[in-house]
Parts: C-alpha cells; sequence; structure tokens
C-alpha cells in the first residue's frame, strides 16, 4: 500500500474523526474556562485595587475637609502613606521611607512614588514645622498615585468617584469637640469653686456651640455635657439654670 493511500484511509477512518472531533471539543472547553478564570480573577484583582484606592481617597478626603494644623495633617499622612507603601511593595511590615526607595528599584513606573518618598522624608526629617504647602503638595502626588496607578483612573471612573467623595458623610471636627470639652470642664471647675454665674456662662456657651454640631459629633459631647447639666442642676437645687442676661 502506498504510504499516501495509507494516509487516506487513515483520515478518512470515521473512528478517528469521531475522537479526534471529541478532543478539540475537549480542548475548547478547557481553553474557555481557562480564560473564564482568568478573566474573574483579573476583574477581582482590580475590583480590590478600586475598594483601597477609593479609601485611601476617602482618607485623603477627610484631611482636606476637616483642616487642623499642618504638623497633625503631615502625621495622618505619613501613617496613611506607609500603609499604603506597604501593600504597593507587598511587604509584612511597614517600612521606612529609605527602605521603601530601597525596594522600588524592581518596581517599573514608579516614579511618582519615589517621588512622594523623598519629598515625605523630607518634611519629617527637616527639623522644621511642616506648612500648608508641604501638606497641599504631599496630597496632591499621593492623590495622583491612588488615582492613576492605583484605580489606573478614566473619566468612566473619574466621574464615579466624584460621586463618592461629594456623599455627604458626618465628618467629625476635633476643633469643636475640644472647645465644647474645655469649655464643659471649666464650667465643672466654676461649680467647684462655688461660682454659678460662671458655670451659667459656659453652660449658654455649650447650649450655642451644640446646635453646630453633626450628630456624629453630638454624640460624641452628649455623655459629658448631661453631667456637667446634672451638676449645674443641682447647685441650683434642681431647678434648671437660667440663661445669661446681656
Amino acid at each position: 500500500m502506498a504510504f499516501s493511500e495509507f494516509i487516506t484511509q487513515f483520515v478518512y477512518n470515521e473512528k478517528f474523526l469521531n475522537s479526534l472531533g471529541g478532543l478539540i471539543i475537549i480542548l475548547s472547553v478547557v481553553l474557555l474556562i481557562i480564560i473564564f478564570v482568568e478573566m474573574r480573577v483579573k476583574k477581582t484583582v482590580q475590583v480590590k485595587l478600586n475598594e483601597k484606592g477609593i479609601a485611601y481617597l476617602k482618607k485623603i478626603d477627610k484631611i482636606k475637609k476637616t483642616r487642623k494644623k499642618p504638623s497633625q495633617e503631615i502625621k495622618e499622612l505619613n501613617s496613611i502613606i506607609k500603609n499604603f507603601l506597604k501593600e504597593y511593595l507587598k511587604i509584612s511590615a511597614v517600612p521606612t521611607y529609605g527602605e521603601a526607595l530601597g525596594l522600588m528599584e524592581s518596581k517599573k513606573n514608579g516614579e511618582d512614588v519615589i517621588t512622594l518618598c523623598n519629598e515625605m522624608s523630607e518634611i519629617i526629617y527637616a527639623g522644621e514645622k511642616p506648612t500648608e504647602e508641604n501638606v497641599n503638595r504631599i496630597i496632591e502626588l499621593f492623590e495622583k498615585i491612588i488615582k492613576y496607578h492605583v484605580i489606573k483612573i478614566d473619566e468612566e471612573k473619574a466621574k464615579e468617584i466624584e460621586k463618592i467623595l461629594d456623599t455627604k458623610e458626618d465628618t467629625v471636627d476635633e476643633r469643636k469637640i475640644r472647645v465644647i470639652m474645655s469649655t464643659v470642664k471649666g464650667g465643672l471647675n466654676e461649680l467647684k469653686k462655688g461660682n454659678i454665674q460662671e458655670a451659667y456662662k459656659a453652660y449658654n456657651v455649650i447650649n450655642a456651640l451644640f446646635k453646630n454640631l453633626n450628630s456624629r459629633e453630638k454624640l460624641i459631647c452628649k455623655k459629658k455635657i448631661m453631667e456637667f447639666y446634672g451638676e449645674i442642676a443641682k447647685k441650683s437645687q434642681g431647678g434648671k439654670p437660667e440663661k445669661e442676661k446681656s
């Protein structure tokens, strides 16, 4: 039998063709499963990156909305950025900026992160008080990294992020809390001294301030305020204190 005839019989053998068809179907199914799993994994990873990215942007936005002293804001940013570097570099411990810079050598397209590490290191170890300009510069750099390297933002995601950050949440203004707590403390001290009129003044100040608190701030202050009101009521022999006369 000629070789060409053997090949022709082999190719047109029905059993062989059925087996070959079945093998092709199996391989196709396996390939589709692999592609599907890979797409799902990529999507899951991207969702997690987006969630983390949004969480970082929310923290930055909170700092921008509840402004404090630059030194306090740099301290908060330092903590947030160090945690970011730990995740970004995939290491088990929070790194120093020097350690992060050393590890960045193996990272591609990490120029922005290197700049952030260098500038944060300069601010912290400069021996001078941070300025508002320092804070705004770090916020600008960090936002850029989160938006373009973590979330990999496009126009659609940009709109989505703006909606999330524009969502009104009750943020706590620590300055308001400190003023009220110090006023309560001062009022209690006046009561101990027997200066009831000075305690009434503190009561009136607290009343005015309390109206301007949001729900979370009121919840934080309420217990101490009620304790003060209770003490001032006792000194007034159970009567509600009168408002200060002008």
